[in-house]
């Protein structure tokens, strides 16, 4: 729920950080393909020494695994993050309907698979292209999109861009497909 603000790119939203090993690439920009390319953060944007001794490689080049028993452990350590349980369903119909939605309006298109994600970037109309994120947890990752312009998914459906789908469906669908969303990865 945290956006960075003051970065060369622009605001950055934190996105969750559950089932990371199914989300390659990572970073909004889709530009690290191992979480040890966190170094790169830790030294570029954090300015900190970093984990490694030395200097390091080029994000999606060599591997920075390997080379640091800390970096390693960190990457580890957040890769295996236990997974918190969807909050309860308290209507099945509802979250049945919107996934009829959800594959309806082609969403699975780009939000693929178990982790909700193709691994691509697109340019869905917010200002550049950003990896697809996983819509996982998203019960507990507002706001959205890369700069967390979208309070709320309601807001992501009606925004200019990609995903506005508001006048194309019901608001009874929108609901629906929404309680589908928060339903993830239930």
């Amino acid at each position: 729920g945290r956006v960075w603000q003051g970065l060369i790119s622009g605001p950055r939203n934190t996105p969750v950080l559950y089932g990371l090993g199914e989300t390659a690439p990572y970073n909004w920009s889709g530009d690290w393909d191992e979480i040890a390319d966190v170094e790169l953060k830790i030294r570029g944007l954090q300015a900190g020494q970093g984990l490694i001794d030395g200097p390091t490689n080029m994000a999606m080049g060599d591997p920075h695994a390997g080379l640091s028993v800390d970096l390693d452990t960190l990457a580890d350590y957040v890769v295996n993050l236990p997974t918190p349980q969807s909050p309860p369903v308290l209507d099945s119909e509802q979250v049945i309907r919107g996934e009829t939605i959800f594959l309806e309006q082609n969403c699975a298109a780009c939000h693929a698979g178990t982790s909700g994600t193709d691994g691509l970037a697109y340019d869905v109309g917010t200002g550049g292209t950003f990896d697809t994120p996983t819509l996982n947890w998203l019960w507990q990752s507002a706001p959205y999109y890369h700069d967390g312009r979208a309070a709320t998914l309601q807001d992501v459906f009606i925004s200019e861009g990609t995903h506005r789908i508001i006048g194309d469906i019901s608001p009874a669908d929108l609901d629906a497909l929404i309680t589908y969303l928060h339903s993830r990865p239930g």
